[in-house]
């Protein structure tokens, strides 16, 4: 088993889910990128405003973690505009996983209620979310419920808790 490096890029004229997910056949949605990704892989996000919910489904390991990564930094933004993200959920989501690697996104727009985080971290170990943006969430930026070894680090969060919710965090 070898790690791999995929792309996704809406901007690419002929983007597809249906694609191999290579630099010249990207995928289109990242949450069907981060869906395929298995201990090792690498998923560069190219810029552009992705208006999705991204829930991280698969594992790393410690020598093999995912890394899922702007392909500049802060080029791309994961905008929950219009979107329901769910009550104690976040527009991005990692749940259960090991040895992730997050990083380099703009997270914005996450509601409607007023629990719903930016980026979400849970029951989950090993994990790095660094030099990521998280602007007018309505509960928390970046929230961790039930996790160990996780690295928040070089992040920004602007206008949080903007739904109402009173978690003492900003």
């Amino acid at each position: 088993l070898y790690a791999a490096t995929f792309y996704v890029d809406r901007g690419h004229g002929s983007a597809s889910d249906a694609n191999t997910g290579a630099e010249n056949a990207p995928w289109l949605t990242i949450q069907h990128g981060v869906a395929q990704l298995q201990a090792g892989d690498t998923l560069y996000i190219k810029d552009g405003v992705y208006n999705e919910l991204v829930r991280v489904s698969s594992s790393g390991t410690a020598g093999q973690p995912i890394t899922i990564a702007a392909h500049q930094r802060r080029g791309v933004t994961i905008d929950g505009s219009g979107l329901q993200v769910p009550a104690y959920r976040g527009l991005v989501e990692i749940h259960g996983q090991r040895y992730i690697r997050f990083s380099g996104f703009r997270v914005i727009n996450s509601g409607p209620t007023g629990t719903s985080s930016g980026i979400q971290v849970e029951d989950s170990r090993h994990i790095e979310i660094h030099d990521n943006y998280t602007y007018n969430t309505a509960s928390s930026g970046i929230i961790v419920w039930d996790g160990s070894d996780i690295t928040i680090d070089t992040n920004e969060v602007e206008q949080a808790l903007s739904g109402g919710a009173d978690d003492g965090q900003t």
